[in-house]
């Protein structure tokens, strides 16, 4: 019998917080049974018979969950994180990244330098327009700069985000499912591969403690079925 340390299932109700104190096999189903329970800090993942139990009373999120044994098709350690803030520190990254190199590349300063529009003091009318057109070629051969400048800025801006997401991450045992998206599971830092290595043994063992046969002709203990 496993006995859940911490509460399951925060609830409100009545004003204040409740939590479940309950026996995991309250939660069996009939013919079902415990083959392992695997600390994961202050949670606990059971594998039974028919399913993956997961049970996290201090996550923000939903403090028990539930997959069918049949659909989960691996488990390992990973991080999880924003992804939304990690795409935008990528992007704008490389948007930097280009906008320097291209500052640094081209050189619009040597396209215009023998091109100038004087004054025009001598026409009626057209020393405004002369000016303005120079005002225009003056910024076009400056441009690369303010490229190099800009680019600049955007890294160190993707910079930023990039740290911010990294804050943003947790520790987590992923919980692989066909055909779904994978149950991502919080633990704590000092989780172990060992914790991997337990989960795999009880998800690749028949329900009478022995092996699976890869061949599904064989029998559990992975010899030849026949006779």
């Amino acid at each position: 019998m496993a006995n859940l340390t911490e509460g399951v299932g925060g609830l409100l109700g009545g004003g204040r917080e409740t939590t479940w104190n309950g026996d995991v096999e309250e939660l069996l189903y009939d013919g079902e049974s415990i083959e392992r329970t695997v600390g994961i800090g202050t949670g606990e993942v059971v594998v039974t018979s028919h399913r993956v139990l997961t049970f996290t009373p201090d996550a923000d999120g939903e403090h028990f969950r539930q997959v069918d044994r049949p659909n989960v098709v691996g488990v390992g350690l990973s991080h999880d994180g924003n992804a939304g803030l990690l795409e935008r520190g990528v992007k704008w990254g490389l948007i930097g990244v280009i906008l320097t190199g291209a500052g640094q590349v081209v050189s619009l300063d040597g396209l215009v330098s023998d091109i100038s529009f004087g004054s025009g003091a001598g026409a009626v009318g057209l020393g405004g327009i002369l000016g303005l057109l120079q005002t225009m070629l003056d910024l076009i051969a400056r441009l690369d700069e303010f490229m190099t400048i800009a680019g600049a800025l955007t890294v160190i801006v993707a910079m930023g985000v990039l740290g911010l997401y990294m804050t943003t991450r947790d520790r987590v045992l992923r919980i692989e499912l066909a055909g779904q998206e994978d149950l991502l599971v919080p633990v704590a830092s000092d989780v172990d591969e060992g914790v991997v290595e337990r989960l795999e043994a009880a998800l690749t063992a028949s329900p009478d403690g022995n092996l699976k046969s890869d061949d599904p002709l064989g029998s559990p203990d992975g010899t030849d079925g026949g006779t």
